[in-house]
């Protein structure tokens, strides 16, 4: 470990002369351009058409997973990580869009002369893995402790769709995101900094990549000139590699195939042989065997005490069920323990287990409860990568303090104990973003006080206890709302929604009307407002709201029976059957929605209708006395059913 820098020292310049280009890499940088042609066809064609194939992205199967909802997506990430099974982790390097950013953004910062050194860490390299958990690991082991849900309707296609964009975020969070797991990242952490940190998906592709019998290997020719390491753009010392394990072990090698065309003697090829899980150094190790019981203790209490504190402030603070957080940290330490034995940590790192212990802490800190949903705005990847930048950044803040000489990416920060003129640039820099980073903290805090405040208030009955909760979630409120610095549509619900819940609706439609224009993809916000609406007497407004919120989802039950009950109580009969009807269908459970169509037909004069719609109401709820009731009126019998 370097005590004058925060990122790898760069190897020793290759033998043999300068490296040559590798052809390849245009190969690549053709492919991953039209992978992107094929993105925008796809947006344009959903534009022009209205509907279209759901979006072929790994994080759609999290609808799979959790709602039993088979899409492109799903299908994609399944195909994707059976081919890593055979090949290799291909799809990384030649079909991911994040990957051509970091490319074309190392490509752009190499351009005026600065190549990012890559950051090795221990700890944050968990990341990934730990945000797959999340993701698509945790649903299952939530599930498996609920009980089973009635009527499941199991497995169900779902490849087209008319919301395209409803799981992205907006354009000015997507570019800010495109732009700090690119750029910002990249020059920060290294080329592939956010495949490194970040990516949950590259985890499940690194792991199948381990016992895949694709790999880059190498024959007797290789001198160890070191041209192959300098041309992978992945971090992966690939010289190093070969001459211990006759292969690339790493699981970062994203299988670009520029270490093979770059080769001055052709000693390198991709072939098929053992896998790299299990595989042992050529001579004697240099991993100890205890290291892996001491890496298994410190993955045990860092993990202890991260699924400690999800466990009450992120995941399950409001939910009935528990999952014991010891047990997640158990399976989290013996994995680690299993990938130190097997050589993974055997390579050098840029930390002391001290400063790895500080970095994970900030990192879980910032990521998941400082940047996740700051300003109802920041999504999970790119908080993943700004924790991850803050954690670097911390120890290159306390190294710079440490030491008289210290120097981060190509710029020396400090020199004989005094801040050369990048060096202010970067504490004052730094001093801006603790500063932020600090002020976000204290608006989540309001902002999570208050959602734990009214979730207990929901459970209460009486007024008389809900409206001290009440009073404690809008000073939280409105507290957050003074401090924060961009207007949050979750602060401007949740005044809506205690604005509501005390009749007052005139507040409640001006709150929830401005929480609906911040996001509109929330869809118990715009049912809320049109409630307010139709409550305050706006009714032309309310039922505008409902027809747009139709317009955008039509699977909206409520929605649908809300309008239908308007059109009931206008005697529009005709304009409500409709969407009483659709209301069944999405909700049969339902009692009102069986009642209310029964009573529209009956007011067209339509009887054996209302009839048959009764009977099919006792045969979702048997014995129901409204519907017998109702049934005899009309002259049927209760018991007969047709």
């Amino acid at each position: 470990m370097s005590t004058t820098t925060i990122h790898s020292t760069a190897p020793p310049p290759p033998r043999g002369g300068p490296v040559k280009k590798s052809r390849r890499s245009s190969w690549r940088a053709g492919v991953l351009i039209a992978v992107h042609v094929a993105i925008v066809l796809h947006v344009v064609q959903w534009w022009i058409t209205g509907e279209t194939i759901t979006p072929i992205e790994p994080s759609e199967s999290m609808q799979t997973l959790e709602n039993g909802l088979v899409n492109a997506g799903f299908v994609f990430f399944a195909i994707a990580i059976l081919s890593t099974l055979v090949f290799g982790r291909f799809i990384c390097g030649w079909a991911c869009h994040l990957v051509a950013l970091q490319d074309l953004a190392a490509w752009a910062l190499g351009k005026i002369g600065l190549k990012p050194k890559p950051v090795r860490a221990r700890l944050l390299t968990w990341a990934p893995f730990l945000l797959a958990f999340y993701m698509f690991v945790w649903p299952q082991i939530k599930f498996a402790f609920l009980p089973p849900l009635e009527n499941d309707p199991g497995l169900q296609a779902h490849f087209t769709t008319t919301q395209f964009w409803e799981t992205f975020a907006g354009p000015w969070m997507a570019i800010l995101t495109l732009c700090v797991c690119g750029f910002v990242i990249v020059y920060w952490l290294g080329s592939k900094g956010f495949c490194t940190y970040g990516c949950p998906y590259g985890a499940f592709f690194g792991l199948a990549d381990k016992v895949s019998p694709g790999r880059i290997r190498v024959t007797d020719a290789c001198r160890g000139c070191r041209h192959c390491t300098d041309a992978c753009t992945s971090n992966v010392l690939v010289h190093e590699e070969v001459l211990k394990y006759g292969m690339v072990v790493d699981q970062g090698c994203m299988k670009c195939l520029d270490c093979i065309d770059v080769c001055p003697k052709g000693a390198l090829y991709f072939g098929f042989g053992k896998p790299s899980l299990g595989a042992k150094p050529k001579g004697k190790p240099k991993l100890a065997a205890p290291r892996y019981l001491v890496d298994a203790l410190v993955f045990l209490v860092v993990f202890g005490v991260g699924f400690w504190w999800m466990d009450h402030e992120v995941w399950w603070h409001e939910n009935d069920y528990r999952v014991p957080s010891w047990l997640l940290a158990v399976l989290a330490a013996v994995i680690a323990a299993g990938m130190t034995w097997s050589g993974r940590r055997s390579k050098k790192f840029d930390f002391s287990i001290g400063e790895e212990l500080v970095m994970a802490g900030v990192f879980l800190v910032t990521s998941q409860w400082v940047f996740r949903t700051l300003y109802s705005a920041v999504p999970n990847l790119l908080a993943i990568g700004l924790g991850a930048m803050t954690a670097v950044l911390v120890i290159a803040v306390w190294r710079l303090i440490r030491n008289r000489d210290f120097a981060a990416q190509h710029h020396a920060l400090r020199a004989e104990g005094k801040l050369t003129r990048a060096g202010v640039t970067f504490v004052a820099i730094a001093a801006v973003w603790f500063a932020f980073t600090g002020h976000s903290a204290v608006v989540q805090h309001h902002v999570r006080a208050a959602k734990a405040t009214i979730a207990t208030a929901r459970k209460m009955e009486a007024p008389q206890e809900r409206e001290p909760l009440f009073d404690n979630a809008m000073e939280h409120l409105t507290t957050a709302e003074s401090l924060g610095l961009f207007p949050s549509s979750f602060v401007e619900f949740q005044i809506g929604e205690i604005a509501y819940a005390r009749q007052d609706h005139t507040n409640a439609a001006r709150r929830l009307g401005r929480a609906a224009a911040l996001n509109p993809k929330d869809r118990p916000t715009r049912l809320m407002l049109a409630n307010s609406l139709m409550t305050t007497g706006r009714e032309s407004e309310a039922i505008q709201t409902l027809v747009d919120l139709l317009e955008d989802y039509p699977d909206v039950e409520e929605a649908h029976f809300n309008l239908g009950a308007f059109w009931f109580r206008k005697k529009q009969f005709r304009d409500a059957v409709p969407h009483l009807r659709q209301s069944i269908d999405l909700n049969p459970a339902r009692r009102d929605n069986w009642v209310v169509l029964a009573a529209s037909f009956a007011a067209l004069g339509e009887d054996r209708a209302a009839g048959e719609t009764l009977y099919a109401m006792l045969r979702v709820h048997p014995g129901d006395p409204e519907a017998v009731d109702a049934l005899r009126r009309l002259g049927f019998d209760p018991n007969k059913r047709p």
